[in-house]
C-alpha cells in the first residue's frame, strides 16, 4: 500500500471528527527553510 493510501485512510480532522483526506504530492530540493523558500 502507497503511503499516500494509508494518509488519506487514517486522516482525522481533530476539530470536526471528520475522517479522509485529499492528498497531494510535492517535491522539493536543499535542506531546511530553503525548501520552503525556494533560495
Amino acid at each position: 500500500m502507497k503511503v499516500d493510501d494509508e494518509l488519506r485512510r487514517h486522516f482525522r480532522c481533530p476539530k470536526c471528527d471528520h475522517r479522509g483526506a485529499e492528498t497531494r504530492r510535492f517535491a522539493a530540493t536543499g535542506t531546511g527553510l530553503s525548501r520552503f523558500l525556494d533560495i
